[in-house]
């Protein structure tokens, strides 16, 4: 006598059921497999910066405090070469000292990436990191005056990199030694184009004049 579940279910639906069970089985290995050789990472990178202009007899005219939060992900390529996509959230507050009065700016940031590792000495390497990035931009004096504005760049900052082990990299972004071009809109007034070379403290997206983070590879 055949089994309940036989007696119960047609023959065709049954055979069907075997069927999809066995491509379930081939797809759930064949990913797998992709997935145990992917070299994936993700990390991210914790910023902070700090300067202070003064005048010719030293007195202090402005201060700009910046900190920042860079989650990311990415992909390598092969030993040299990898992409990804870096996301960023952060503050910078000035102050001005003659007029005891300060400004405040949030924003936010998306910036995929290509990066080339031209010089690999043991555990060290110097790394290129190409991004283009749009960044929103909110600024707030003491008043409740706003501002908007929206950032699109294209960047190449120099990246020293030291792997502590063949999972985790630590990673310093030399934002003082990069290169690039922005453009700017501001809501309701006007816009800005230029190059810039080295750290500015009035932009958020390069929060400091050094970057330290890490990527872990899975």
């Amino acid at each position: 006598m055949l089994p309940f579940f036989l007696r119960c279910n047609h023959k065709g639906s049954f055979f069907k059921y075997i069927h999809m069970k066995k491509v379930f089985i081939i797809v759930s290995l064949v990913l797998t497999g992709i997935t145990a050789n992917a070299q994936w990472y993700a990390g991210g990178s914790l910023n902070f910066g700090t300067a202070t202009d003064k005048d010719n007899d030293g007195n202090k005219q402005n201060t700009v405090t910046s900190f920042g939060l860079s989650p990311e992900i990415g992909y390598y390529l092969n030993d040299r070469f990898d992409i990804g996509l870096a996301f960023g959230i952060g503050t910078a507050s000035t102050k001005n000292h003659t007029a005891d009065t300060k400004r405040t700016i949030t924003t936010w940031s998306v910036a995929p990436y290509v990066r080339y590792s031209f010089i690999q000495f043991g555990k060290f390497e110097v790394i290129g990191r190409g991004s283009l990035s749009v960044e929103g931009a909110k600024a707030k004096d003491e008043s409740d005056n706003e501002i908007k504005s929206t950032t699109f760049g294209i960047n190449i900052t120099p990246v020293l990199a030291y792997n502590l082990t063949d999972h985790l990299t630590l990673q310093t972004g030399l934002n003082f030694a990069s290169i690039g071009f922005n453009s700017t809109n501001v809501k309701d007034g006007g816009s800005e184009n230029g190059f810039n070379f080295g750290f500015d403290s009035t932009d958020v997206t390069t929060l400091g004049d050094i970057t330290v983070g890490f990527i872990y590879k899975f």
